[in-house]
């Protein structure tokens, strides 16, 4: 009787424990509903370029989910805090998110804690007046191009110093981690490589044969820690099939995929393992129109390499299978592609690299929507998915002005630190307003740490049941 007893009593706590169980499982900050996605492009601005957030919505025809701007870690003066930018976000009327990629430079080794503060209330101030915010701090840290790349310690310090406070301020802006697509690592040549036998040089050689080299993990010595990282991401592009690109080449078949995979399972051992929300911030296919005169190899290359557009007579370019077959090739391996969306579920947001620029040997068209052709060809494929999975931004009708927000700003969202509309121009988007709903759930748990959770109890009040049997 007393193990009858038992045993129903067991069963019953079992029952409730499942119960609780299946109560739906919350999700990372600003995460989108499952199966859902976020799209948004970094766009040319008019410091150096044309283009505006309301323009790009008017072209595809709907609010896009976020616009990436970006800026070098501020100094007193805040100059290179990005206010025209914020400004044109602003003038969409919209919720849209910013995407923010934050650069500590020009001197990382010297960033105060009286800095990271200032710029931390900043932040607080734009998410005050509404404006959702994801930053990613210290993009391409794995990078020796970059002047706080490879430095692994370092990265981390100002990461950890940063986060904490910019969650003092507000609990409304995600942290994302975005190491440098790990193909050709360490990069040899670079002008910031760690000196052979230096601190950062051994934290580096992961595998301990006293060489960094292409056997050594790209990004382990990098990551912050998973209490200090919201989501991850990489940035995924098309050049050509070798350096120096100077020809128009179809992608090959699975190329995304590789890239996400290979040389390190980054999908896999950093968003599905740590339960960390995925973005791909970056991602374009190139189409080259013409050859340039002189050197334009990467800045800081330190190899002493000659002059590798040299042997390219400057010019026109062959145009191959044609811009709009190379981008459709690509954006089809992943952004339209149903199977890829399913597979990588984890990934949640898109960004487009909407740019038109010279970059090394030639001149490059990188956008989806800046010429009709390839924008027609762009939103035929899109139709289906934005049908079932893209989450628009909500048209409010109202300019947050953010551009105007100061370090004491996030005290007094609602004062009159500023006023005006915003550094673009025109006043509303042309897209038709959304009633997409605005996911706002924010907890340390993520979906796929509940599950972890819920198979781990599971399997203990099973073992419990054994044992009363």
């Amino acid at each position: 009787m007393e193990t009858s007893y038992r045993y129903w009593s067991l069963k019953r706590v079992a029952a409730f424990a499942a119960a609780a169980l299946a109560v739906p499982a919350v999700s990372a900050i600003h995460e989108p509903p499952a199966g859902k996605h976020y799209i948004g492009a970094w766009l040319d601005y008019p410091s150096a370029g044309t283009d505006l957030p309301v323009n790009f919505n008017a072209r595809l025809g709907f609010n896009a989910s976020f616009f990436h701007l970006a800026m070098d870690f501020p100094d007193a003066t805040e100059a290179s805090f990005p206010r025209a930018a914020l400004g044109y976000v602003d003038n969409t009327l919209s919720d849209a998110f910013v995407y923010l990629s934050v650069y500590p430079k020009p001197s990382p080794t010297t960033v105060t804690d009286d800095q990271i503060d200032r710029f931390a209330r900043l932040l607080a101030g734009v998410t005050s007046r509404g404006r959702r915010l994801f930053v990613r701090f210290g993009p391409e840290m794995n990078g020796n191009w970059q002047v706080y790349g490879q430095k692994p310690d370092l990265f981390k310090d100002l990461w950890r110093r940063t986060t904490v406070a910019i969650r003092k301020y507000s609990k409304d802006i995600a942290m994302v981690w975005s190491p440098n697509f790990g193909d050709g690592y360490p990069y040899p040549g670079g002008q910031y490589a760690p000196a052979v036998g230096s601190a950062d040089y051994r934290a580096l050689d992961t595998n301990n044969d006293g060489t960094l080299s292409g056997t050594d993990d790209p990004y382990s010595p990098y990551y912050p820690g998973d209490d200090l990282v919201d989501y991850v991401s990489l940035s995924v592009y098309w050049f050509g099939p070798s350096y120096p690109y100077v020809n128009n080449t179809l992608p090959a078949a699975g190329l995304f995929e590789r890239f996400l995979t290979t040389p390190v399972n980054f999908y896999q051992l950093y968003s599905v393992a740590k339960n960390k929300p995925m973005f791909i911030t970056e991602s374009a296919a190139a189409f080259h129109e013409r050859i340039l005169p002189g050197f334009n190899a990467p800045s800081g290359n330190s190899t002493g390499v000659t002059n590798v557009c040299a042997p390219f007579t400057p010019g026109a370019i062959p145009v191959g299978p044609g811009e709009v077959a190379i981008k459709r090739a690509f954006w089809g391996q992943y952004l339209t592609n149903a199977t890829f969306l399913a597979q990588f579920s984890r990934i949640v947001g898109f960004g487009l690299f909407e740019f038109r620029k010279e970059e090394e040997c030639t001149f490059r068209d990188f956008g989806v929507t800046l010429i009709n052709e390839t924008l027609a060809a762009f939103k035929t494929d899109l139709a289906p998915v934005l049908s079932s999975s893209i989450v628009v931004a909500n048209f409010t009708g109202r300019n947050l002005n953010t551009q105007n927000v100061t370090p004491d700003t996030y005290k007094n969202p609602n004062g009159t630190s500023g006023g005006g509309n915003g550094g673009g121009s025109g006043t509303g988007n042309g897209a038709t307003p959304s009633s997409a709903a605005r996911p706002t759930v924010s907890s340390p748990w993520g979906v796929s740490t509940s599950i972890v959770i819920a198979s781990a109890i599971s399997a203990v009040l099973m073992a419990i049941l054994a044992v009363a049997a």
